[in-house]
């Protein structure tokens, strides 16, 4: 179960979700995982709890795709996502991350790599991702 809570939005955001066609992002995928190439995002303050796990052929959290932040890894052998600062999950495992949702269709408008990203791991337009 993802359990979002909203703990107060900063930069003109309204809600923890976001549907701005002027969302400037580059990510890109990386194995299993889509990462972002900065961490110029910092405005989402929304905070989700769930589980590490596979959505369709990347890694999420429960069954939303995650743009995880720059310097993220994902290793394939003990399947573990290592973020910036040495913080590791293991698939499977409960979280909780900051940040907030925002439509597969906005995302993929930032930036042909990102499009290309988010079809790679089966997201939909109308489907809410995760940037954190």
């Amino acid at each position: 179960m993802i359990t979002i809570i909203t703990a107060g939005l900063i930069a003109g955001l309204s809600s923890c979700a976001r549907d701005d066609a002027s969302l400037e992002l580059t990510a890109a995928r990386e194995g299993e995982i889509i990462v972002a190439s900065d961490d110029g995002n910092g405005s989402m303050t929304a905070v989700i709890t769930g589980r590490l796990a596979r959505v369709g052929p990347c890694i999420g959290l429960e069954d939303l795709l995650v743009i995880w932040p720059a310097g993220t890894t994902w290793d394939t052998t003990t399947s573990t996502l290592t973020m910036p600062g040495g913080h590791t999950l293991t698939l499977g495992e409960q979280t909780e991350l900051g940040g907030g949702a925002v439509p597969a269709s906005s995302l993929s408008a930032s930036s042909d790599e990102l499009a290309q990203a988010l079809t790679d791991c089966n997201a939909q337009p109308e489907q809410d991702v995760w940037l954190i």
